[in-house]
Formats: C-alpha cells, sequence, structure tokens
C-alpha cells in the first residue's frame, strides 16, 4: 500500500464516474489498480525508496473485516460490466 499513485485525470474521473462511490480508506488503492486492470489500462511499477514509520498503527481484524466488505462491493460492481 506504501508508494505514490500517479494516474490520468481523464482516468480518473472516468473511474469516478463509472465505479462511484471508491473506498476513501486503505483499500482505495486496490480497488483504483483492480478497476484500472479491468479497463485494460496500463499499470506500470515504478519503485521508489519507503521509509516505515515505526509508530505506524493498525487494527488489524477490523482492517481484514473492512476489506473483504470492500472486495465483494468491488466485485459486484465489476459483473456490471461483464
Amino acid at each position: 500500500m506504501c508508494g505514490f499513485k500517479f494516474i490520468r485525470k481523464s482516468d480518473y474521473d472516468y473511474l469516478i464516474s463509472h465505479f462511484n462511490p471508491m473506498s476513501d480508506g486503505w483499500f482505495f488503492n486496490s480497488e483504483l489498480l483492480i478497476k484500472t486492470e479491468k479497463l485494460k489500462k496500463k499499470i506500470v511499477e515504478i519503485p521508489v525508496n519507503w521509509k516505515d514509520d515505526g509508530d505506524s498503527r493498525v487494527k488489524i481484524f477490523r482492517t481484514v473485516k473492512e476489506y473483504l466488505l470492500e472486495i465483494e462491493r468491488v466485485k459486484k460492481q465489476l459483473k456490471t460490466l461483464a
């Protein structure tokens, strides 16, 4: 989840208009990549140097639950494209 995400404004606008709502939490990164791939848009990975924040805190069970709910929502949205 760490790193930078760059996207053309026109592609972002398309994603937002066709797949609203999109997550505004941690799942946003995953959702953006899943939907971009589904639309057959080019995805390029460019490595960056990252320094981890040792004071970062995650509530793992809550995060997993939220992710599972988000995955089901995205799966339903993608079925409308098939």
